[in-house]
């Protein structure tokens, strides 16, 4: 128990100081509460990992109030709004196809949840084949076009409908999926899509963040059950179960931080952020760098180097080892130092701030990219692996912008307001609120 309040309590403090964001709020936990819950745990206080959380959680909160003291309107009473993406019809077919390579995912790679060895299944996403594409519409297509859907004010039934569709998809996937956060990511992306649609952040203590939290409690009981199901864990009741959950929330991001910054045989060879790059670039690429000499990637990545560290193994082992999360502060901290970690965090603040204003202010598939974006930033902010999420969050926003502008005028069904583009120009939407991205049906004219 006292772990458990020591881990939320950094969180409560910048929840107050930051008048409520929850984004913040929870990243503050993520780090500075993982040191604190980790040392009450294990005893081990692993001073400089102290200071990188300390720093690292400072300068986040530095950066993105920086972010909100910037004005996004000179004129206020009006929005401009730019979303040059995509149409209501291809918005529709892109939901189709995304929901179709869900299915495709999960037919030709398997299923995780039902797997005999959920605890390595649940990573081979890449299984399903077909250059990605299935894999990457189950990891990143499902929450972009939520989003962009909750961008709109006024839906027709049939856009309904589909927003229906892709909850269902979204909420199963995950299940299917057998990863411990799944659930979790449904939670964070339901709340970014409140906040999309009213244009503004919730209260705290609101209907909404306590059904979205609801989402959260199922979360973190479905991920006790899939404790049970590891082999490596063996946590045969609820109470061994809830052990593993809070030893893997707090000492192991705390063990995985502590290997980065404790200086442990890794720093020779960085800087890992940027390696990481090479590594996925080449990886994605079918070795085609390396065997061309376009440039030499790395063997492995920074996530391997140090899960098989930790457990003393070299990283060519073939036995399985669970991947660890060290942060993006210790991450920072052993590239470049105190310096990278303060302009590093700070600039992760700004950005991510910037991301969600950016969300609130388009419509459409604009939206829905820029929202994910910052939800991806979130991931990249609490566990690192900055190349990774940049490199397929990138790719396949640009496949879904390039479906989008194939896509723009072709009609889903017979109604033919649905193939009425209302995303190719800009558009002054009249409005009380600077940040609002409602107005009136005869304003928004094609939004309708």
């Amino acid at each position: 128990m006292t772990a458990l309040v020591l881990f939320i309590l950094p969180g409560i403090a910048i929840l107050v100081l930051c008048r409520g964001r929850l984004e913040i709020g929870l990243l503050a936990s993520i780090g500075l509460g993982q040191w604190l819950a980790g040392a009450d745990l294990t005893r081990e206080i692993h001073p400089r990992l102290f200071g990188v959380c300390l720093a690292g959680t400072i300068a986040l909160v530095v950066g993105y109030a920086l972010a909100g003291r910037q004005k996004r309107n000179p004129h206020p009473g009006t929005e401009r709004v730019r979303s040059k993406l995509a149409s209501r019809s291809a918005l529709g077919w892109l939901s189709v196809a995304t929901v179709a390579l869900v299915v495709i995912h999960f037919a030709r790679g398997g299923v995780p949840l039902f797997s005999k060895g959920i605890e390595t299944a649940r990573f081979q996403i890449a299984s399903s084949g077909l250059l990605g594409l299935p894999s990457r519409a189950y990891l990143f297509g499902l929450p972009i076009l939520i989003l962009a859907y909750a961008s709109l004010k006024y839906r027709t039934s049939r856009e309904a409908r589909i927003i229906w569709l892709l909850a269902a998809t979204f909420v199963v996937s995950r299940l299917l999926g057998g990863l411990k956060s799944g659930l979790l990511e449904v939670t964070f992306v339901a709340l970014l899509a409140h906040i999309i649609h009213s244009g503004r952040a919730p209260r705290l203590l609101s209907g909404p963040v306590a059904r979205r939290a609801a989402i959260g409690l199922v979360a973190v009981v479905f991920a006790g059950y899939l404790g049970t199901q590891y082999a490596s864990v063996q946590a045969g009741s609820i109470h061994g179960a809830a052990d593993y959950l809070v030893g893997r929330m707090t000492v192991g991001t705390v063990s995985a931080g502590a290997y980065a910054v404790e200086d442990r045989g890794l720093n020779d060879a960085g800087p890992y952020l940027l390696k990481d790059f090479l590594y996925y670039t080449n990886r994605y690429a079918a070795d085609a760098p390396r065997r061309t000499g376009l440039f030499t990637p790395p063997l492995y990545d920074e996530s391997r180097l140090i899960s098989t560290g930790l457990v003393g193994l070299p990283p060519a082992t073939s036995g399985y080892v669970s991947p660890v999360a060290p942060g993006l502060a210790a991450s920072l901290f052993l590239d470049w130092g105190w310096g990278g970690v303060c302009v590093g965090m700070a600039i992760a603040g700004f950005l991510l701030r910037r991301l969600q204003w950016r969300a609130v202010g388009v419509l459409g598939l604009s939206a829905g990219i820029w929202g994910t974006a910052a939800l991806v930033g979130v991931y990249v902010i609490s566990n690192g692996g900055l190349a990774y999420y940049t490199i397929n969050f990138g790719a396949v926003a640009v496949l879904y912008v390039l479906g989008a502008r194939v896509l723009r005028g072709a009609r889903l069904g017979a109604d033919p307001m649905q193939a009425t583009l209302f995303a190719f120009q800009d558009t002054v939407v009249e409005g009380p609120s600077q940040y609002s991205v409602s107005a009136p049906v005869k304003a928004r004219r094609d939004d309708d």
